[in-house]
């Protein structure tokens, strides 16, 4: 008895040991879990006044499994490898109704911007494109299995829906893989610096809407560089797409009248001072796959 007395306290001693172990292990991996499992939402921010707030957010693997939002088949061309592929996703529409709810009606009125985002890169898309067409946000489906991707895509309806290569938009810059987060928003909180103080012009008004919505997607990187950089060395403003890869296919679609349009925009926009007295809320530059005018 004297012997067992003995080893007892040595047996509780490695039994305590090991329940610690097991608990440290335990809350280790719990962390770890936690932590993947929060990488692994989509997330909707409402940006609206200059006040950033996460309203909604689904675990990514539930996004083609939500009440209320309509999962979607489509076949479309990639833009990478050119070849038409199968995907499998949600209508952004829906998801964009369905994060927005509970706000109230002046708010929801404001967002006439959507921003998807992933790690890197971005992509701006008015939110009356996303409303008249039926683009995607889902995965892209092997064509020899039942099983998708793991990557969250934003897919451009361009294949199933032809009429949408019609739109003077940038169209390709909207396919984004790896997406997430969606971020509503507005031109005039997006880009406010873009826009004219003086607003008695016609022609410089639509030439502001056609910048602010169908070049801002190349001319708008957080680089160095302003919106005078669109201008020649003698200060005049370039009136056609002189120096545009023929890979930016939306500028060939842009009417002379277009053109004279953002002519007066941009015209105007330097004289109240923009070009050259203060910078764009995003710089104002080309992407770096561009050139410049």
């Amino acid at each position: 008895m004297a012997m067992k007395s003995r080893k007892l306290p040595c047996k509780l001693k490695k039994l305590r040991a090991s329940f610690c172990l097991a608990f440290t292990l335990l809350g280790v991996h719990g962390v770890q879990a936690k932590d993947s499992d929060e990488s692994f939402h989509l997330k909707v921010h409402l940006n609206i006044g200059g006040l950033d707030q996460e309203i909604k957010h689904w675990p990514i693997t539930e996004i083609l499994h939500l009440k209320g939002v309509k999962k979607v088949k489509s076949f479309e061309r990639d833009p990478v490898s050119g070849k038409i592929i199968p995907w499998e996703g949600v209508l952004i529409s829906e998801l964009i109704e369905d994060g927005m709810t509970g706000l109230l009606s002046d708010k929801r009125a404001q967002v006439d911007l959507v921003v998807l985002k992933s790690d890197i890169n971005q992509a701006l898309i008015p939110r009356a494109f996303i409303s008249k067409y039926p683009m995607l946000l889902g995965f892209k489906k092997s064509p020899k299995s039942t099983q998708q991707e793991e990557d969250l895509y934003s897919i451009v309806p361009w294949s199933s829906k032809p009429k949408v290569l019609e739109e003077d938009l940038p169209l390709e810059s909207y396919f984004l893989s790896h997406v997430q987060s969606i971020q509503l928003t507005s031109y005039r909180d997006q880009y406010s610096n873009l826009f004219l103080k003086r607003r008695t012009d016609p022609a410089a008004m639509r030439g502001e809407k056609l910048f602010v919505q169908s070049c801002v997607s190349c001319h708008s990187q957080v680089n160095s560089g302003s919106i005078s950089r669109i201008f020649n060395g003698n200060g005049s403003y370039l009136p056609r797409p002189i120096g545009h890869p023929t890979g930016v296919k939306m500028i060939s679609k842009l009417k002379e009248r277009d053109w004279r349009s953002i002519g007066k925009y941009l015209e105007a926009y330097r004289s109240e001072g923009s070009g050259e007295g203060r910078q764009p809320t995003h710089s104002v530059q080309m992407h770096p796959d561009t050139e410049r005018l």
